[in-house]
Parts: C-alpha cells; sequence; structure tokens
C-alpha cells in the first residue's frame, strides 16, 4: 500500500518566500516538478493564487503593498498528496523621483 506523499524535486530556483518592489515584478508561477515510489504521472493544480484577491493589502487601496499565496497540489494515484505554497510580499518603498523639463530657481 502507498502511504508516501509525492516530494518536490528542488530546482534551485524555487524560493517559498519572495519579495519585489511593485506587483508588475511579481515573477510567473514556475512549473514545479515532484518524484513519487510508485506513481509516474500526477494530477497537478497549478498554482492556485489566493482568488487574486491579497492576503492583506497597506494602505487599503495600495496594490504595490500586500502579501499572497500561491499554492501548487500534486495527488498521486493513491491519493496521497503534496503541496508546495509561496508567500509573494509586494512592498514598493521606493520614493517618487521628481522629473522637470525646465530648471528650478
Amino acid at each position: 500500500m502507498d502511504n508516501t506523499k509525492p516530494s518536490l524535486v528542488d530546482s534551485g530556483s524555487f524560493s517559498s518566500a519572495l519579495t519585489v518592489s511593485c506587483l508588475g515584478n511579481v515573477p510567473d508561477a514556475e512549473t514545479l516538478m515532484v518524484t513519487d515510489d510508485c506513481t509516474a504521472d500526477f494530477t497537478t493544480d497549478l498554482p492556485i493564487q489566493s482568488a487574486g484577491v491579497p492576503l492583506s493589502t497597506s494602505p487599503a487601496g495600495c496594490t504595490n503593498r500586500q502579501t499572497f499565496t500561491r499554492t501548487w497540489t500534486f495527488t498521486d494515484d493513491c491519493s496521497n498528496t503534496a503541496n508546495a505554497i509561496q508567500t509573494i510580499t509586494v512592498n514598493d518603498v521606493d520614493v517618487p523621483t521628481l522629473v522637470t523639463s525646465r530648471l528650478l530657481s
């Protein structure tokens, strides 16, 4: 009887926590690989993002200050499951840059 859940293959590039300065800098979701002692093909849900709804936003309405998660779920033939969860924090701390076309006196 297979009671062992699938194992995530370490690609060296997956990070369970990621911080970026702008929402537009959030990378596309990675394709993750798993191995299993008994199953060659997996049922895979790739990835579920927290429904596009941030876990938190501060200040309210600021899209460049939020936290959300992506969850990958892998299920083998015997219904053993493994998850990979990535928490992404968007934190804009860059001050605006003043751009002017004329000299200030």
